[in-house]
């Protein structure tokens, strides 16, 4: 006896219902069943909307993105080779530049066709040097190739100008600072004497010409008195040495008399002062001659008459005394080297160099009677004497020589062997002249120097 049941007919018809939808949207016509006597009828045509959760895909009446076909509405569809970075866009457009996304042969995509802010009208990434100008960026200029050194344009886009470090076309140098006074200037060009600017180190001062004669020299020194150069409207004069006895003294002043300087050749005497009666005239004329001591001490080999004359003039001179000058000397030269006959016979006073001037002699007369009235005892520099106070001479007190010839051999000689006769700096009465004493020439004594 069989246990398996028999299947009801309505089944049957619920199971061929459900195979002949074929998922089109139509309903298959109801069949009628030949074993049941029953069918299935269907209620019209019928639409399916499939779904994904993919969200790239889209669809319109069935049509799906990235199905490699290409659908009403889309400009491609490679599939699943779309993507942003392809020809053919995660979209289904076709790539081009200004979509906002990266495609091929785009280096760069902004969304708009615009030049100038960092992406170009082409999709090509703009940068200093493509020659492009782009102000979004902060360029000022863009010449292409780089830029770079000697351009108008630096290699970060901006105009080139003096002190940005940058040597521009119209440069000479470029140092990247604006300090005036090293190397190269604020017009970028190397520093030069002339140029307007004070070379910090190098230059005392600089005013941009080449003139000598105002306060900057032509070699960029600081015009002063004594450079060799007048400098208008401030030194009358300017001969470039400290010679007082010519036309320009020291103090780039024109010598006149009264300066304290005696003018070789015109002025006899200068007491810084135009006063008569005080030895030097208010022309400058000597009232008197003068007198002093010599500061230096000397042997007896003096050179000869000549040469301690010469002695005398080069002390005289030394403190600008102006003048003539002659030793107190006499030598075996014969009569005529004695002070008597080698001497101007003066018919003023005789003074010293001391500030009150004082007066030894009024005359050559009273100057050779045997007595002074005063010590011949100060220095050419007007200072008062000491020390050594014998003094050369082989002259007796009248200006004659001495009868014995003591003169160191003709004032040739230092040796002990030879005599020499002296007198004295601090006496009045006739030993000024003539101690009747000698010493050995090897001795140092000083000279006796008269202005003629």
């Amino acid at each position: 006896m069989s246990l398996r049941r028999p299947i009801a007919p309505w089944i049957f018809v619920l199971l061929l219902d459900a195979c002949v939808f074929d998922g089109s949207g139509v309903g298959a016509q109801d069949e009628v069943d030949s074993g049941s006597g029953m069918h299935s009828e269907t209620s019209g045509p019928t639409t399916t909307t499939p779904t994904t959760s993919d969200p790239s895909v889209t669809s319109t009446a069935g049509a799906v993105c990235g199905d490699g076909v290409v659908d009403p509405g889309e400009e491609c569809d490679d599939g699943p080779d779309n993507a942003d970075t392809a020809a053919c866009t995660s979209l289904c457009t076709q790539a081009s530049c200004g979509d906002g996304l990266l495609g091929p042969a785009k280096t760069c995509d902004d969304g708009n066709a615009l030049g100038g802010d960092g992406c170009s009208a082409t999709c090509v990434s703009e940068t200093c040097g493509d020659g492009v100008v782009q102000p979004e960026s902060g360029e000022e200029c863009d010449e292409g190739e780089g830029n770079g050194a000697g351009q108008a344009c630096t290699g970060i886009c901006k105009h080139n100008v003096c002190g940005d470090g940058n040597l521009g076309p119209d440069e000479a140098c470029d140092d990247g600072n604006g300090d005036a006074g090293d190397a190269c200037t604020t017009e970028c060009k190397p520093a030069v004497c002339g140029d307007g600017f004070v070379q910090v180190g190098v230059e005392a001062c600089d005013d941009g010409n080449a003139a000598e004669g105002d306060a900057c020299l032509s070699t960029c020194v600081a015009a002063s008195c004594g450079d060799g150069v007048v400098q208008e409207g401030v030194e009358p004069c300017d001969d470039g040495d400290s010679d007082n006895a010519d036309e320009c003294i020291d103090t780039c002043n024109t010598a006149t008399c009264g300066d304290g300087f005696v003018h070789a050749g015109e002025e006899e005497c200068d007491d810084n002062n135009v006063s008569d009666g005080d030895g030097c005239s208010s022309t400058c004329a000597s009232e008197a001659r003068r007198v002093f001591v010599s500061s230096k001490e000397y042997k007896g080999d003096l050179g000869g008459i000549a040469g301690a004359d010469a002695l005398c003039q080069g002390l005289a001179d030394s403190t600008n005394l102006g003048g003539t000058w002659k030793a107190w000397l006499t030598a075996d030269e014969g009569p005529d080297s004695s002070p008597s006959a080698r001497f101007v016979h003066y018919p003023g006073p005789y003074r010293l160099l001391d500030q009150a001037k004082t007066k030894i002699a009024d005359d050559w007369a009273d100057l050779t009677d045997g007595t002074l009235d005063a010590p011949i005892s100060v220095y050419e520099n007007g200072q008062n004497a000491g020390g050594e106070t014998r003094v050369w001479t082989d002259t007796l007190a009248s200006g004659a020589g001495f009868v014995g010839i003591q003169d160191c051999v003709g004032w040739g000689s230092s040796s002990n062997l030879a005599q020499g006769f002296q007198g004295d700096r601090t006496r009045t009465d006739a030993g000024w002249s003539n101690t009747n004493t000698n010493e050995g020439c090897d001795r140092t004594k000083r000279i006796f120097c008269f202005e003629q």
